[in-house]
């Protein structure tokens, strides 16, 4: 597991997760979608780049966003990795379908699915399962990087328990809203809400803003861990109809 937890270390904001049954979508008629584009980097080098594409819909009644996720990485041994990411979640930020691949010498997929009571969590090597575990879902908490901003109070932690992919077991976290604000980044200013999240020995702070449909967004990004740390950095803000 030592090469998958540093595939997945370094594949940037790869969210704890939650994932049921995939459900069927619908445009909405005054969506907008929201491309944004990061730098990522690592003791001053950058590594990667990342491409998010947000597209809004309606699921009956309720509103959600479907989110793409495309980032390619050269890591300190050279090696070139690849990582596609597929999420559904809600304005509050339950999570309701994900997957990610990640190519680089080897080919590795997470597939999170839901039946009814129990989560099963299935890792594939080259196309062959190399680890499966159930976990219930009472257990696990729906919050994610899809964290539901507006109920996330400065005055004290909120403690969740989250789905570690580093670790494969169920974490408790920490998650703290801070002060505003304001960054000045590739000629647009946002006005961001500080959030520090402490899950296990990593410790992550987030500079948060609402993209066009009032969806929250990472602006910027540093991860730190006892495995080494990076930061993510907004490069680039595109809406279209």
């Amino acid at each position: 597991m030592t090469c998958l937890r540093s595939l997945i270390l370094f594949a940037t904001m790869l969210p704890t997760l939650l994932m049921i049954t995939p459900l069927p979508v619908q445009a909405s008629d005054a969506a907008k979608t929201v491309t944004i584009s990061y730098e990522l980097t690592a003791k001053g080098r950058e590594f990667g780049a990342m491409q998010v594409t947000r597209t809004p819909g309606m699921h009956g009644e309720e509103e959600i966003l479907r989110q793409l996720k495309a980032t390619a990485m050269t890591l300190e041994n050279g090696q070139r990795l690849q990582v596609s990411e597929s999420a559904l979640f809600s304005r509050d930020g339950q999570l309701w379908e994900y997957s990610a691949r990640l190519k680089g010498a080897d080919t590795y997929e997470i597939r999170l699915l839901r039946d009814k009571e129990t989560l099963d969590i299935k890792l594939m090597v080259n196309g062959n399962a190399t680890f499966c575990e159930n976990v219930q879902t009472g257990d696990v908490d729906y919050t994610s990087q899809y964290l539901p901003m507006d109920k996330l109070g400065p005055e004290q932690s909120a403690s969740y328990r989250l789905l570690s992919l580093d670790e494969l077991s169920v974490v408790g976290a920490e998650v703290r809203k801070g002060g505003r604000e304001r960054l000045e980044i590739s000629d647009r200013t946002f006005d961001c809400t500080v959030v520090s999240q402490n899950t296990g020995s990593t410790k992550t702070k987030k500079w948060m803003a609402k993209d066009a449909n009032g969806y929250w967004f990472a602006v910027k990004e540093e991860i730190r861990s006892d495995k080494g740390g990076y930061t993510v950095t907004l490069t680039g803000y595109r809406i279209s109809q």
